[in-house]
């Protein structure tokens, strides 16, 4: 996050295509780790039955509600432009970025490799913590030998025997290259509903991560209920889709009617991404092989970013409907 966070401000000098590369080379690096990290950590405190909700809030925080947050704090700080010979990008890569390193610092001191040395539980908290995860381990038959608890190099060839994770890497591609490519069009998607300048079009974009939001915790808070993820998954995924098809179909209807399918399509979108990752974190035991098995199909699905950086091109615009069959 510490190493983030400085090149994001950093991004804010930068004067050509080169120096934009190597930042943006650099965020991706100290990215990677993040997300296969997260999910690692809760997977150390909490329950499989019940992950998939936890980890939800985590989720909703880092995607959703920085995705509504992000395009409204865009949207305040443009108008920062000029101030202090700046302009407004400029200002949104520095202000964004404090955040990030006050926090990383922060965690540096006050976050615990794990439950069982959390110095803000008392012992008896402790204790209930690990009879929950024993409890969890022995209904799911997971490996609590010495080699499932600590790191071991068996445990990490054993995930490249397995094949849930050559399942779920096309899985993953296809999801990570989707919510990329909206996170990052989700502007021009928007600008394309109507005639909306760049200020008021950074605004719009909140609203369909605030719909994601209500998607998420009601489809993970589900699937923990009925111990269930594949089908919650495919539930979402097909509203989506039904979403921006309809973006297709009824292309020229009104801007209005479009922008509620466009919440509708980006929520239900970003209720997958919290699925996708619990489904693979319940389907490894050991800590090694669960560690490694997140970070090798999330570093490999990572591929499919840069294709979704190539759904909406210009000469598509402004209705950008085939780009909608791509991402469908």
């Amino acid at each position: 996050m510490i190493i983030w966070g400085i090149t994001l401000a950093a991004t804010a000098a930068v004067k050509t295509g080169t120096q934009l590369i190597i930042t943006r080379l650099i965020l991706g690096i100290a990215t990677g780790g993040v997300s296969p990290g997260m999910l690692y950590y809760g997977s150390l405190w909490f329950k499989r039955q019940n992950f998939s909700s936890r980890m939800a809030i985590c989720f909703t925080g880092s995607t959703n509600v920085a995705g509504a947050i992000g395009g409204l704090l865009a949207y305040g700080i443009v108008q920062m432009d000029g101030l202090q010979g700046l302009h407004g990008w400029q200002w949104i890569f520095i202000i964004e970025a404090l955040p990030a390193i006050a926090m990383g610092i922060l965690f540096l001191f006050i976050l615990p490799d794990g439950p069982e040395n959390a110095k803000f539980l008392n012992e008896k908290e402790r204790q209930f913590i690990a009879s929950r995860i024993a409890f969890d381990n022995e209904i799911m038959n997971v490996d609590t030998t010495k080699e499932g608890k600590e790191f071991s190099w068996a445990q990490l060839f054993k995930v490249f025997q397995d094949w849930k994770t050559y399942a779920f890497i096309p899985l993953s591609f296809c999801s990570l290259t989707t919510i990329r490519c909206i996170r990052m069009f989700l502007p021009i998607i928007v600008r394309g509903l109507g005639t909306f300048d760049a200020v008021t079009t950074q605004g719009m974009s909140a609203p369909p991560y605030v719909v994601g939001i209500l998607f998420t915790l009601v489809f993970s808070n589900s699937s923990d209920y009925f111990k269930e993820r594949g089908l919650h998954l495919a539930f979402s995924a097909t509203i989506s889709l039904i979403g921006f098809v309809l973006l297709i179909a009824l292309r020229y209807s009104s801007a209005v009617g479009l922008y509620i399918i466009v919440c509708i399509a980006v929520g239900a979108l970003t209720a997958v991404t919290n699925l996708r990752t619990t489904w693979i974190s319940n389907n490894f035991s050991g800590k090694t092989k669960r560690a490694v098995a997140i970070a090798t199909i999330h570093a490999v699905s990572s591929i499919g970013s840069p294709f979704g950086g190539q759904f909406y091109r210009a000469d598509d615009a402004p209705k950008y409907h085939p780009d909608y069959r791509y991402i469908s």
